[in-house]
């Protein structure tokens, strides 16, 4: 199975390192949203399994564009991008099943944590 990645960014170049550190894996398949119209689009259309947020979104907060992909698609997982601490993201993002909070630009090592997370989680 290859894993279907949607990465939705208003500024493409905070996810770019981790971008490119997902498209050396020849089995990831990854999609672009720069909106969070897009987002719930291509969710719809290709169910990736994994939806990584930007904390760089424009006109959508975050947390609100997660719920709404769940409701688009129960079985999406999601990691977001955050500069909160453990405990306030914790705190802020209880009961939305968010898989991994990832620093500012995340990178290479947070593109390889994510993969392995999604190892054990993708549905055929």
């Amino acid at each position: 199975m290859m894993p279907k990645i949607l990465l939705v960014s208003s500024d493409e170049n905070n996810l770019e390192a981790l971008a490119g550190a997902l498209v050396l894996d020849p089995k990831v398949s990854l999609f672009w949203a720069r909106s969070a119209g897009d987002a719930l689009k291509i969710a719809g259309d290709e169910h990736p399994q994994l939806a990584v947020i930007d904390s760089a979104l424009s006109g959508k907060n975050p947390l609100k564009l997660v719920a709404e992909l769940i409701s688009v698609d129960a079985m999406i997982n999601t990691a977001l991008v955050s500069a909160m601490g453990d405990k306030e993201f914790h705190e802020t993002s209880e009961g939305l099943g968010i898989m991994a909070r990832l620093p500012e630009r995340p990178d290479d090592k947070d593109a390889a944590r994510l993969l392995a997370a999604l190892g054990g989680l993708v549905r055929e």
